[in-house]
């Protein structure tokens, strides 16, 4: 039981320094470009990759990754 705890608490405090490192760099990047267009050409740029990453991954883990496990270890 303890183990949990020590586990629980390793990834709490590692996902609240997640939020505040975030939240810290969301506000250096509002303060360096403000509301103009790079800061819009910015959040379309993070935006897309938000979109796209995810996706790619899932065609990697669905998709390649049993073609390749079934080509090379069955």
């Amino acid at each position: 039981m303890k183990k949990i705890y020590k586990n629980f608490t390793i990834v709490f405090v590692i996902t609240i320094l997640s939020k505040i490192v975030s939240f810290v760099s969301e506000v250096i990047i509002a303060y360096i470009l403000g509301t103009s267009e790079k800061a819009d050409a910015y959040s379309m740029i993070m935006g897309i990759h938000q979109v796209m990453y995810p996706m790619l991954s899932v065609g990697i883990w669905s998709i390649f990754l049993p073609k390749y496990k079934n080509k090379y270890f069955y």
